[in-house]
């Protein structure tokens, strides 16, 4: 879906004026998320329950409601995010994404769980994973298989650049039992 007239600028206008209606979206979820993580009574409740369950139990908000909540959200944007994939290419077949939901995980790890530097690092990995092919096309003799990795290969160095850094809730993958 080309925006009108925008996407007629030299350079810049099919680089951001020339993309798929879930491209769009997936812009306008960015401060929406942002908006519903850090201003609202259900993303703080969001936020409480991953920093100190217990505490969140003891003000009335139930754990494991919002803990379902949240990974069926989760679970049922990754199953759009796949949707999208096959649909763009026109084709299911076994082993389309290619592991990319990992870096997807790596992405969240690296955001902090804030939608805008989840864009940040979406697009960063982007533009790694279309580095690859585009060595390719302009001649470069480098394996496949090489190529085809470099998305994963800088995962590991942003992760170990940053891993001192990195913000994570600190109930994030504990059990919780109500006592």
């Amino acid at each position: 879906m080309p925006v009108p007239f925008l996407s007629n600028l030299p350079v810049i206008g099919p680089v951001l004026f020339d993309h798929t209606l879930v491209d769009y979206l997936a812009y306008l979820m960015v401060p929406v998320l942002w908006y519903i993580m850090f201003k609202t009574r259900a993303g703080l409740k969001i936020i409480s329950v991953g920093e100190n369950p217990k505490a969140a139990d003891s003000m009335g908000i139930d754990v494991i409601k919002v803990r379902y909540a949240t990974v069926i959200f989760g679970s049922v944007m990754a199953g759009i995010s796949g949707s999208v994939i096959s649909m763009t290419v026109g084709l299911y077949q076994v082993g389309i994404i290619a592991g990319r939901g990992w870096i997807s995980i790596g992405i969240a790890a690296f955001s902090g769980l804030n939608p805008a530097y989840g864009l940040l690092a979406s697009l960063l990995f982007g533009v790694v994973s279309a580095l690859g092919p585009s060595l390719m096309i302009i001649g470069y003799r480098v394996p496949y298989e090489f190529l085809d990795m470099t998305p994963f290969i800088a995962l590991l160095v942003v992760v170990m650049l940053i891993s001192k850094q990195m913000r994570m809730p600190s109930a994030h993958g504990k059990p919780y039992k109500r006592e």
